[in-house]
């Protein structure tokens, strides 16, 4: 089954800053808007909690991918499904039961995706493959604008890629981190379906021209997988 190539924008958490975000990721075509939500624990930073989803939500209609860096996603769930979120995605190494959060997210009619850190191998999320919409791998540790792309671990994606072909799977495969116009043709031939891009990656000097170089070396790239 084809997966064409998605971009979604990974954007700030200023609210002051929405409008514009939202205007850039429409401007550029993306195809859904990322969120990283973190609690301070399962990472250190601490960052923004549904009232900004549900903010977002009435600004815009592109769909919004909400990825909880915390330690109990099953407890705050419900309240970002409410918010708005189109997907969850919870993280394998948080504390919690990831089959019931996977039917928790589910039950309110959400899709449902799983994270992967980087040193976790692919192999730990087998089991959840056939329940989940989204495969999410992180290339690099969070904050992902502070550490470089992680070559080693485009063999983490070609697994997943090469899991769900093998077993007639639907998953999208998604990858943060570190991503660049010349780390994205090595991800996509490696499987990725959806590229999660930093907001200042689609800068306000990024001309027509050069996004669409940067999109046919996506195509090129995804042809030669």
């Amino acid at each position: 089954m084809a997966h064409p190539i998605r971009l979604s924008i990974n954007i700030g958490i200023n609210p002051f800053q929405l409008p514009k975000e939202i205007k850039k990721a429409e401007i550029f075509n993306c195809d859904s808007i990322h969120v990283d939500v973190t609690d301070g624990h399962f990472v250190p930073n601490l960052s923004i909690g549904p009232d900004f989803i549900a903010a977002l939500r009435s600004m815009t209609n592109l769909p919004i991918e909400v990825h909880l860096l915390i330690q109990q996603p099953d407890r705050f769930a419900r309240d970002f499904v409410e918010a708005g979120a189109d997907l969850l995605i919870v993280h394998m190494e948080s504390h919690h039961d990831i089959k019931k959060t996977i039917n928790l997210i589910h039950g309110m009619g959400c899709r449902c995706g799983l994270a992967l850190n980087p040193l976790t191998i692919f192999e730990k999320s087998i089991k959840y493959l056939s329940q989940l919409q989204a495969l999410l791998i992180l290339v690099t540790n969070f904050p992902p604008k502070s550490h470089a792309f992680q070559p080693d671990k485009l063999s983490k994606i070609k697994k997943a890629r090469e899991f769900r072909e093998k077993n007639n799977l639907n998953f999208q495969i998604l990858v943060e981190g570190g991503l660049s116009a010349q780390t994205i043709p090595s991800t996509v031939i490696a499987g990725a379906n959806t590229l999660i891009l930093d907001s200042s990656f689609f800068k306000e000097d990024l001309s027509v021209q050069s996004l669409s170089e940067i999109l046919k070396d996506i195509d090129e790239a995804s042809a030669g997988g």
